[in-house]
């Protein structure tokens, strides 16, 4: 069910927590604390948010190996980063 085609749409929805996110002037930590309490109830420990904000800071490429821009890039990494936590066993127990 997880990797269910209605799952990545409701993840790219351009009026989604992703998109929202992406656009959001805050600091990324503190948008990644907040994506941790909605998903599973708590902060992120250290190291997961280092992590997280490693992920975030990167910049994908297309499928011809091209970088994204940063708009496309923001809102791409947050949808992997939802994705990736609803997909957590964590998440999955606690929902």
């Amino acid at each position: 069910m997880i990797n269910a085609d209605d799952i990545r749409n409701k993840l790219a929805r351009a009026d989604g927590r992703a998109e929202r996110l992406a656009k959001d002037p805050r600091p990324a930590n503190t948008k990644v604390k907040e994506l941790y309490f909605a998903a599973f109830a708590r902060a992120p420990r250290p190291e997961e948010l280092k992590t997280a904000l490693d992920f975030l800071n990167e910049i994908p490429t297309d499928a011809a190996g091209k970088r994204l821009d940063a708009a496309t890039a923001a809102r791409r990494n947050y949808q992997d980063l939802l994705w990736a936590m609803i997909s957590a066993r964590e998440f999955l127990f606690n929902h």
